[in-house]
């Protein structure tokens, strides 16, 4: 039950960002309702339609009166999350790539799609930073979550697992192991 009184349901989520300095941040679409949550669940900003299908350009926002607060607060989330994204890109997965030390399989089964994580997640924070200029963009939030984002963060999530264990393979060659601890050391 939310502040307000009414019924916050409790979603299905996806971990966005598996291993990435602690930052996860969760996107979940349910009967009408969109919730973004953080890793420890803490929701910080929940829409849903009056219908309870996603209505384009009518969404009824719970706890209106703490909308600007939340939607930082997503903003914020979004933020971190994008420059960990940025940075193993910009330590990892460029620099591996360049030196030739894994080739173009181990690389797809290591980073997945994370370069599109990437790209989608700097969208949303523009569309996010569009949304608090202007309450007549407001209407625009539910659109954030596009069931193209969300699935390409199921593709990315769906294959974490995979991608840990082929990690901890790769990084028994003496060469790719020396690389990654320089990286992380960075």
């Amino acid at each position: 039950q939310d502040p307000s009184g009414g019924q916050v349901q409790e979603a299905p989520s996806a971990t966005l960002s598996p291993g990435l300095s602690g930052t996860e941040l969760s996107r979940a679409r349910a009967s009408g309702r969109m919730a973004a949550t953080n890793g420890n669940g803490k929701t910080l900003l929940t829409i849903s339609s009056p219908t309870g299908a996603s209505a384009p350009g009518s969404p009824m926002v719970q706890r209106p009166d703490e909308l600007h607060k939340e939607l930082q607060t997503l903003l914020d989330y979004e933020r971190v999350y994008s420059d960990n994204l940025r940075l193993a890109l910009q330590r990892f997965s460029g620099p591996l790539e360049v030196s030739g030390l894994l080739d173009a399989s181990d690389m797809k089964t290591i980073f997945g799609n994370l370069d599109e994580i990437y790209r989608k997640s700097l969208k949303m924070i523009d569309q996010l930073r569009l949304c608090m200029k202007s309450s007549s963009r407001l209407g625009s939030i539910p659109r954030l979550f596009t069931q193209d984002l969300l699935d390409s963060y199921k593709t990315y999530t769906g294959h974490h697992e995979a991608a840990d264990k082929h990690l901890s393979r790769v990084q028994q060659n003496d060469r790719v192991g020396a690389f990654l601890n320089v990286q992380q050391r960075v």
